[in-house]
């Protein structure tokens, strides 16, 4: 093949970056090879005159006839690896990984079986990881979300700890307002009370917890 065609295929794909500029150097790199081989024996035969003479004729339509056959196989194949770095470029400017549609699914249910899934679940596993820093040893038992008119609470019960946040919806630690560990806890005890409107009742949980330096302390959480 001859140095003049070469260096043009190589100034074709000079400089591509983008997935865009890619794919326009293949095209090119397919119309070249196209053009090329119907040119090649009348371009290669006067190269080879103007070079070589009367012998270069010969040798020069030798070449010509071999680049009708090569030269477009050639830019089928500048085509094609113009197309695969355009996909190349393009996917490696986007996340292959792809946004989940839901929280992932809680996998330990009762006795160790795989539960059907549950959005509940799955939005309390979230949210305990992101308090114990992911600790998947750590086992969720129930996660509820709880709503009175305008009080918003949710409780978080694992296998380690008690948590109860002044949020439906806790986005951090911020929204916590009480902090049990299980082992600490001695008893947890509902209370009913009338409410200071007198017009209903009011339900509270106490919450009789050990702690190593006050010894035995109650807390009060409304519900």
């Amino acid at each position: 093949m001859d140095e003049g065609y070469e260096a043009r295929r190589a100034r074709i794909s000079e400089g591509a970056k983008s997935s865009g500029d890619h794919l326009v150097a293949g095209v090119k790199g397919l119309a070249h090879g196209f053009w090329g081989g119907l040119t090649s024996i009348v371009s290669q035969t006067y190269e080879g005159a103007t070079k070589e003479g009367l012998g270069g004729i010969v040798t020069g339509l030798a070449k010509g006839v071999a680049g009708t056959v090569t030269k477009p196989a050639v830019g089928v194949l500048d085509f094609a690896s113009g197309a695969a770095a355009a996909v190349s470029a393009g996917t490696a400017s986007q996340p292959l990984e792809p946004k989940p549609v839901r929280h992932r699914r809680y996998c330990v249910g009762m006795g160790g079986v795989l539960p059907q899934y549950s959005s509940m679940l799955a939005k309390g596993w979230d949210i305990l990881l992101k308090l114990n820093d992911g600790n998947r040893n750590e086992r969720l038992i129930a996660y509820e979300a709880l709503q009175y008119k305008k009080a918003k609470m949710c409780v978080i019960i694992s296998s380690y700890q008690l948590f109860f946040f002044g949020s439906t919806v806790p986005n951090d630690k911020n929204d916590l307002l009480i902090h049990v560990k299980l082992a600490d806890l001695q008893r947890c005890v509902p209370i009913t009370k009338p409410s200071n409107t007198g017009t209903g009742m009011v339900c509270y949980l106490q919450l009789v917890v050990h702690e190593a330096e006050r010894g035995v302390r109650t807390k009060i959480g409304p519900l």
